[in-house]
């Protein structure tokens, strides 16, 4: 029961989940986006800064946070006339269930708590900070691109109650805001996908980019195991179940895993793969 339960709600929340269907190409673009994304310079990654806000150029301690929140969709239907049958059904669930959340990152000056001793407090959930800078994915229905978000959280629009405290960090926002386009642009390259490509998992590899096994929730395409990946790619699937029964009857088979495309890549191969495809622009262009 509890398995059809959790199969419905992933339908719910593929049609309710923050960033809405990745368009392949906008009829407006002479360019795929897939296509825009391998070209374009990491300075002109998609990015909006909220109005006002200030970049720190100090590298001094700050700490890392991440977070949930229920899709903007279904925000505003739980504000329409609907609540009156959807809040009592789903409300509680995508108010506290990770994996059915909009996730992003958040960095203040604020130690966890407000104690200086933050050590045991990595992994937990505690109170939110007052104050930071919000780091996330958003991707245009319009035009199928996908941007970087850099946002005051003091004026964030839904700021839960609790937050998980991830770790300290000395970075710039300038370093900050780099790492945030190498991830967009790594999703950008394939497209935004509900599962496969989103904010979830944006946000675990920019977490994993400044930690060493960041403890993070469970994320949407995890929360049956690799269940939903087996129909990404059916031929992958029937490879990675053959894995399993050759390392079952004890031979060695290291083919990839079915979910590999969610695997994490440092920022560094991203930035010297974007390296290696401008010089490989400039030797190919025609001279003038």
């Amino acid at each position: 029961m509890k398995f059809i339960i959790a199969t419905f709600l992933i339908h719910v929340a593929s049609t309710l989940h923050l960033p809405t269907r990745f368009l392949e190409a906008d009829e407006r673009f002479n360019i795929a986006v897939p296509d825009l994304y391998e070209a374009l310079a990491l300075e002109d990654i998609p990015t909006t800064f909220e109005a006002g806000i200030v970049l720190v150029r100090s590298n001094e301690t700050r700490y890392g946070y991440q977070f949930g929140r229920p899709p903007d969709t279904m925000l505003r239907i739980l504000k329409s006339p609907a609540k009156i049958v959807l809040k009592p059904l789903f409300g509680k669930v995508l108010n506290n269930s990770a994996p059915f959340h909009h996730w992003g990152l958040l960095f203040s000056f604020e130690p966890p708590s407000n104690r200086t001793n933050s050590t045991e407090e990595v992994g937990h959930i505690v109170p939110r900070p007052e104050n930071g800078i919000v780091f996330e994915l958003r991707n245009s229905a319009n035009t199928g691109l996908i941007y970087l978000d850099v946002k005051r959280w003091e004026n964030y629009t839904y700021r839960p109650e609790m937050v998980k405290f991830l770790w300290t960090l000395n970075r710039t926002d300038i370093e900050l805001v780099n790492i945030g386009r190498a991830y967009i642009q790594h999703i950008g390259r394939k497209g935004f996908h509900d599962f496969y490509r989103n904010c979830q998992i944006f946000t675990q590899w920019y977490a994993s980019a400044l930690w060493v096994q960041p403890q993070l929730p469970t994320r949407m395409d995890q929360l049956l195991g690799k269940f939903i990946w087996w129909f990404k790619d059916w031929s992958m699937t029937a490879r990675w179940v053959w894995k399993k029964v050759i390392n079952f009857l004890g031979f060695s088979n290291n083919g990839p895993e079915v979910d590999s495309s969610a695997a994490f890549v440092p920022v560094d191969q991203l930035v010297q793969y974007h390296r290696a495809m401008n010089e490989s622009e400039h030797r190919n262009a025609p001279e003038g």
